[in-house]
């Protein structure tokens, strides 16, 4: 009988061992698999981090473009500013080269022009043209430069010289004009009328 009782005791052990070892078993597979979801989710979740950071510095990389392109591109299409010119020639005026100068803002080597840079209050940027040809009469000229001054976007017209030439055996007078004209002021194109041949009737200050 005690042996009979030992031996049950023993059976009821090894059972309980048994039962303790399948539960610890299925405890660690239920571990990993939990270890390999949060891994998982983890490896997500930095990945995520990662991709916006890089979002984010793609981000500031296309806002300082942008500034930069603001900065330095012009407020309207050189083809406009052409476009306009030509429509403002009068009939016998003959156009023989034509000069933009785009250059940067300058700021002179001074105490002032530290500060001027330290705050970033630079000076307007302007474009320079300057237009020959030829014409029949100086009156053609002063229509010319009339016409410009009247037309926005140019300002500051000035004649620089009028000069007899003799072009294929006939007088006519060579000229030179300067204008300027105001790049921080946005413009608008305006179409031409279908009366007018031109593609372009002039370039509008939007204000």
């Amino acid at each position: 009988m005690r042996m009979g009782q030992f031996i049950a005791a023993a059976a009821v052990g090894v059972l309980l061992f048994v039962a303790l070892a399948t539960h610890a078993r299925f405890s660690l597979r239920a571990a990993e698999a939990e270890l390999a979801t949060v891994t998982v989710h983890a490896d997500q979740v930095l990945a995520t981090e990662a991709k916006a950071a890089e979002l984010v510095r793609e981000l500031n990389e296309l806002r300082s473009f942008s500034e930069m392109y603001h900065q330095t591109a012009l407020p309207l299409e050189l083809s406009a500013v052409m476009a306009t010119l030509v429509n403002a020639l009068p009939e016998s005026v003959t156009l023989d080269q034509l000069d933009l100068d785009a250059s940067g803002r300058m700021v002179a080597r001074s105490p002032r022009a530290k500060d001027v840079r330290a705050t970033g209050d630079l000076p307007p940027r302007v474009l320079s043209g300057q237009i020959s040809g030829f014409a029949a009469s100086d009156q053609q000229i002063a229509e010319l430069v009339s016409r410009l001054e009247a037309t926005p976007p140019f300002r500051n017209v000035s004649l620089d010289f009028s000069r007899t030439r003799d072009v294929r055996k006939h007088l006519a007078r060579e000229f030179r004009l300067s204008f300027k004209i105001d790049l921080e002021t946005p413009y608008q194109v305006a179409k031409a009328g279908r009366q007018r041949s031109a593609a372009l009737e002039e370039i509008a200050n939007a204000h």
